[in-house]
């Protein structure tokens, strides 16, 4: 029974070296007060979200992405009562509804934090 623990942390670190080879456009974090959501964009067109909370193990998402413009749209599975199925690239945020008045929302978790774009200067 020793070996099972050993085969599912060799599995565990072969995906996440699988994870690493891809090349990341854009990575994001969105953090509230009890929780926190990633964002990983792949060149080969696919993300990955993972969330993470005190009250819950790590969950991890999946699919695939188009970019238009400024707009991310999401295809695949993910946490729809944070992430809508489009996101939209303002500057270092990558904004997830708009306010009141139709404009961006920028007030506290209505936002990922970008850490890493790639293709900011392609835009």
């Amino acid at each position: 029974m020793r070996i099972l623990p050993f085969l599912f942390t060799v599995l565990v670190i072969m995906i996440a070296c699988s994870q690493e080879e891809k090349g990341i456009l854009i990575q994001a974090n969105l953090v509230d007060d009890f929780s926190s959501l990633e964002l990983v964009f792949y060149e080969d067109s696919s993300f990955l979200q993972r969330s993470n909370s005190f009250t819950e193990q790590e969950i991890e998402n999946s699919g695939t992405y188009t970019i238009k413009g400024k707009e991310i749209w999401l295809h695949g599975e993910l946490d729809k009562e944070i992430t809508p199925d489009i996101l939209y690239i303002n500057d270092d945020k990558l904004m997830i509804r708009n306010d009141i008045k139709g404009k961006l929302d920028t007030t506290f978790a209505s936002f990922y934090r970008i850490k890493t774009n790639t293709i900011r200067s392609a835009q």
